[in-house]
């Protein structure tokens, strides 16, 4: 997407964007993109953006053969319109807080419908509308702790699919990461992520899915041993919680998610 910035005045910024696809089975799609900045008292400005987006149709919804599903070769792309409008401030020095609200509407929503030929097939169906609140928040230590940081943000959102709220969805998600510079080349990273409760659809009988919190963390290097060279060694879901992820009713039980892991990374850049 290409973009370009305009300051008409020193307190605001305006984002213009816009990007153009050329596809030989459905055809072309233009995207623009808008934005503003207005810093409308010093270190506290209002946002606003709108922009547009595309899901290409994948091959197999195209072409997929099938006994029980067949593809739709006159699938159009969906189409994604997104808004949000938000407040910034920095109260103070490391400080930064903002509260976001969002609205996206997809249509041309592409999903299995009853067919013809066989029992299902794809086809541009309905939409789904899902917008919300996020809240986030910032600090960035100076001094001997440069580098360090703690982040906060909490989402609450609410879906719907053709007028009708959306279940199997957590509505409020909240993320809460701490990074501790212990020398100008090592560093401690904790992340915690909490999950609310997620509802069921009416008629699935069984019990809601319970809410859970994970917590992964990290020891991180860089320019320790060599100028370039970077470590990482990480664990996730430090207490081994067990938790999961809503499956359709057709599906026994839920999906269970990952246990505890280990991960290590090495990189170099020269």
């Amino acid at each position: 997407m290409r973009k370009t910035f305009y300051d008409p005045w020193p307190e605001l910024r305006v984002t213009l964007g816009a990007r153009y696809d050329e596809y030989n089975d459905f055809g072309g799609t233009f995207n623009p993109r808008l934005g503003f900045n207005w810093e409308f008292i010093k270190n506290y400005s209002v946002k606003f953006s709108y922009g547009t987006a595309f899901r290409a149709p994948a091959f197999g919804e195209l072409d997929l053969t099938h006994p029980f599903v067949s593809g739709n070769p006159n699938l159009k792309p969906e189409q994604v319109e997104t808004f949000e409008a938000g407040l910034i401030a920095k109260p103070f020095a490391g400080l930064t807080t903002q509260a976001i609200y969002y609205h996206s509407y997809i249509s041309d929503l592409i999903t299995l419908v009853p067919g013809t030929i066989t029992p299902l097939h794809y086809d541009n169906s309905g939409s789904v509308v899902s917008e919300g609140v996020e809240l986030e928040g910032r600090y960035d230590f100076s001094g001997r702790l440069q580098g360090s940081f703690i982040s906060a943000n909490v989402a609450i959102q609410q879906p719907y699919q053709n007028h009708l709220a959306v279940f199997d969805v957590p509505s409020e998600r909240a993320n809460v990461q701490v990074n501790w510079a212990v020398t100008p080349h090592w560093s401690v990273f904790g992340h915690l992520l909490v999950k609310s409760e997620t509802t069921r659809a009416p008629g699935d009988s069984r019990a809601n899915v319970p809410s859970y919190a994970l917590v992964d963390l990290s020891l991180l290097s860089h320019n320790a041993f060599y100028k370039g060279l970077a470590l990482s060694f990480s664990i996730y879901n430090l207490f081994d919680q067990k938790y999961f992820d809503p499956a359709p009713t057709s599906i026994p039980g839920d999906y269970q998610q990952a246990s505890r892991a280990f991960f290590g990374q090495v990189s170099f850049r020269y």
